[in-house]
Formats: structure tokens, sequence, C-alpha cells
């Protein structure tokens, strides 16, 4: 059977149908115009390969792998190649919900303390007011990824238990509800609420209540030997060149944050699901419960952009979706996004349409331009644009601005102390220890819980150092800065990303490594 299905009868595939035959679709591309633009896609923004699904009336239309899984061994993309998920995993962990809502043993406006009483926020109030449903919403008061320190560069060593106990120790950036922050660690916190109402493991919760019902062979537990032999490599470009993104590869070992963004899937297994989803009546939460997925609970930003090619007039978000209308109709959809993947899942619910796709590169114009050439064949089949090419002078036009918004670099200046001073364990209370060792003439650093975060030091000036990562593809650079109390001694280590503007909240700049006096 080839890898694009179109007007073919095809066996077995969904739901216990035994054969049917796929209809040409009178709405979007033909299969040469996909195969132009995702192979033109993939060209212009760096990326390998590309899996695409789509989904209309309850039938899959199209379905086909484009480029390569695997570079060095130059195997090609199937329906059946695994990609990771990232955040596309989230409906899924909103779905585990829902089944538990649909049962009576939790309800979204339940306290989460009522269910999961180890968690904590900063504030008292807010703890105590936190409800399952806030969990998805991203209006925690935070900031913009708090708590993925703890998750990323995997490998992590910090428990989900951990990762969620972190919550406590964060100052809120502005008052709970009050705006949108996007929160993968709130994510974990509803993996963990699931095992604890179900008595029975976040992933193995998923596969058994919602993958295994619907026929779909992909994995949130450790992804079995065979399965591997058809799992994509992701990809970095690095200085230049397409590098494996080794540390996100797919491998046999679930992550910590495997409710956030930790999905292993593939173009059959998210037609199902999409499939599903606009169903409604076949999937394994009911539809009242799909619905009130799909209802916007948060506000989000509303781009120039968003206003500009797709005439959107809201944008929100709902239990682990996005909501906005795109042309007038509303959309249901999610991106996902890790080092290495790229992934984004579209629904349509008014033309019953779905379309999935994923790719093993970091470039999200790869996947930007695609779901924009796929979605507007269906929602303006009128308009022509070559949305590549569109993509791409966006690009231009974002890397000359980048230029003259960069923040000055400090100015480097003799060091006038000896470089031994800074060597010595310093500890978080969360992230656990940090050693600085003299090799030589320079400083590493290495970090005990994150194993990928190690380097060396470079210097700026007394007290103030650069990261440079063993790894560029583990962080960005860091300012390393080393507070001396009054008599000149080293008593602590600070960070701050050099990538965000100066006093930006962020998950480095609000810990406080002490230094230990053992």
């Amino acid at each position: 059977m080839g890898a694009f299905w179109r007007q073919r009868t095809l066996a077995g595939f969904m739901m216990g149908v035994a054969a049917f035959t796929l209809p040409a679709s009178a709405d979007g591309l033909a299969e040469t115009e996909i195969d132009t633009l995702v192979t033109s896609a993939l060209k212009e923004f760096d990326t390998p390969g590309m899996s695409v699904a789509i989904v209309e009336d309850g039938k899959v239309t199209f379905m086909k792998g484009y480029g390569s899984r695997d570079l060095e061994a130059k195997k090609p993309v199937t329906p059946k190649t695994l990609f990771r998920l990232a955040s596309t995993t989230k409906a899924f962990t909103a779905a585990a919900l829902a089944i538990l809502v649909d049962e009576g043993k939790i309800g979204w406006d339940d306290k989460v303390t009522d269910h999961l009483p180890a968690f904590r926020m900063k504030d008292p109030w807010v703890t105590d007011a936190f409800t399952v449903r806030d969990l998805l919403t991203h209006h925690s008061g935070l900031w913009n990824g708090a708590g993925d320190m703890l998750l990323w560069p995997e490998p992590s060593s910090f428990t989900a238990a951990e990762i969620v106990a972190s919550l406590a120790t964060f100052e809120p950036l502005t008052s709970f509800r009050s705006s949108y922050a996007y929160n993968n660690v709130l994510y974990i916190a509803a993996g963990e609420l699931v095992a604890a109402v179900s008595g029975v493991p976040y992933a193995d919760f998923v596969e058994g209540r919602i993958l295994k019902p619907l026929g779909i062979a992909c994995y949130w537990g450790p992804v079995p030997a065979k399965a591997l032999k058809d799992a994509a490599v992701g990809y970095d470009m690095v200085d230049g060149k397409l590098v494996p993104h080794v540390r996100n590869g797919i491998d046999r070992n679930p992550t910590a944050s495997v409710a956030a963004g930790g999905g292993v899937c593939n173009a059959e297994g998210m037609a199902k699901w999409m499939i599903a989803q606009l169903d409604g009546t076949h999937a394994p939460f009911s539809e009242k419960q799909r619905d009130e997925m799909w209802a916007s609970q948060a506000l989000l930003p509303l781009s120039d952009r968003m206003q500009e090619i797709d005439g959107t007039a809201f944008r929100s978000y709902g239990l682990g979706w996005r909501l906005a209308d795109v042309n007038g109709v509303k959309t249901v959809s999610h991106t996902g996004t890790l080092g290495g993947w790229q992934a984004y899942v579209m629904l349509v619910p008014s033309k019953n349409l779905g379309i999935a796709l994923f790719n093993n590169g970091s470039h999200e114009y790869a996947r930007q331009s695609v779901i924009q050439g796929l979605l507007k064949s269906y929602l303006a089949p009128g308009e022509e644009r070559d949305w590549v090419a569109w993509y791409a002078a966006e690009e231009a036009k974002e890397e000359a601005e980048a230029k003259t918004k960069q923040w000055p670099e400090p100015e480097v200046l003799p060091l006038t102390r000896p470089i031994e001073i800074y060597a010595g364990t310093y500890v978080d209370d969360v992230m656990g220890d940090v050693t600085i060792t003299l090799q030589g003439e320079q400083l590493e650093i290495v970090f005990a819980r994150m194993p990928a975060l190690r380097g060396t030091l470079i210097p700026i000036r007394d007290g103030l150092f650069r990261t440079e990562w063993t790894d560029p593809t583990a962080a960005g650079r860091m300012y390393v800065a080393f507070p001396s109390d009054a008599l000149g001694q080293v008593v602590a280590l600070t960070l701050d990303n050099a990538a965000g503007a100066p006093n930006q909240a962020d998950d480095y700049a609000s810990r406080y490594f002490r230094r230990r006096s053992d």
C-alpha cells in the first residue's frame, strides 16, 4: 500500500469498519499541489521530513509521508513513522480528565487540592482557589514557561512530583486568572491528578482509556523496540548544518513531562484521533465534555499578522486546545514545539475537517506554511498565495528586525580577582546543585540534575561570566553572576537568560544558588 491514500479502498483502518472507499473532496488541494507545497516547505525551511493526514466527514482523504525520517540511514517518512507530538499531547491530557468528569470522579471546577492534596502555589489563597479547569487554561499568574527549567533540556532527573512541587516556590508575575501565560508544569500536575484519581499512572491511563479503544498505535509510556524501527530522528540547524537532536530523540524511556508534551504518535494514529474528536459519538468521552474542551476559557493575544492573513477577530484557549476564527470559521487547534520536532493539529468542526502534520525539524515556518496552504484551500479556496514564499519573506523581515533589537553585550573588563575564588558548589532549593570547577585556566559549570547543562564560563568582569555550553542545542547563552558579601567572599550564584530583555521574568532569573560552606 502506498504512502498516499486518496480514492482508494482501505481495509480495517477506522474503528472496526471492514473496508470503505474514500471519495475525492470537493475542496482542498490535489495530490500534486500538496506534494509541491510540502516539498517546497521542507527545502525552504531546512526540514528533513514531514507526515500529513487529512480527514473529512469521518474518513481519511489524504495521508502521506515526505522526505527523510533519518538522514544518515536515508530512510523515508511514512504514515506509520513516529514523531514526538510535543504540546499537541495536551489535548490528550484534557481528554483524560474529561473521562473522569464523565464518570463523576471529578468536576472541572473541583479544587485541585481535593484530589491532589500536595498541590501548592506560592499564595495560599491561590492554592485554595485553584480548580481542575485552571490546570489547563494558562492563567495561573506565573510567567510564560514557568518551571520549564526542570523539564528541558532533556534528559531531566526531576520526577513529575518534584516538578509539580516547584510551583510553590515561584513568585507570581500577575494576579490569578488575570492574564494568559503558557505553562507546561500545570499540565504535569493534571497528569498527576489523573493518576491520583484513577489509581492508574497517567501514561497507562491514556494508553488504556484513549489510545487502545480508538485503535491508535501510539505511545505515552515506553515505545516498543519494534515500533522504534519506524521512528523519526529530530534535527536542529547548528552552524549551517542539520544535526540530530539526540537528547530529544524517541527512545524507550518516557519523560516526566509526558502529560505536557511527551506523546509519540504518527499520521495514522492522529487521523483516528481527529475523527473521534470531530464525530464525538465514538470518542472515549462524551460530546458534552468535548464541547467543554472546545469552549473558550482564557483570552489569547491577537497579532496583526493573524488579523491580516486570516481575518481573525477572536482567539482563546480552551482545555488543551486553542480556538480562533479563520476566514470567519471557528477552528480548534494546537501546535507542538520541541527541539528537533514540530507538530500541528487543526480541526474545523463546521466542515468536519481535520488536518495533522508532524516534522522532524526545528523551524516553525515549515509547519506553518503547510498548514496555511492546506487550511486555506478549504476556507478560502479562491485565495491565491504561495505560503512558503510568504513565510520566507516574513522570516527575512524578522531577522532584520532582530538585529535592531539586540540588547547590548556587557563591557568586557580584565579580571582583578583570582578566578579560582568562584569554584565551588552552589545549591538552589528547586534546581539542586550547580558545581563550578577550575579546569586549567577556565571555569566549568555543571548542573547536577540537568546533565545537558554543562559547559565553560567565559569571563566578562569580576563576578560576571557568560556560558558556552558543550552542547549548543542544550540552552541559550546565560549570564552567571557571583554576588559577594561585605568581606568580598563569594556567597552565591545567580543566572540571567541573555536571550531575553533585561530583568525579564524567566525561570533561571528566579533562582538563587547559595554557596555551600562544607
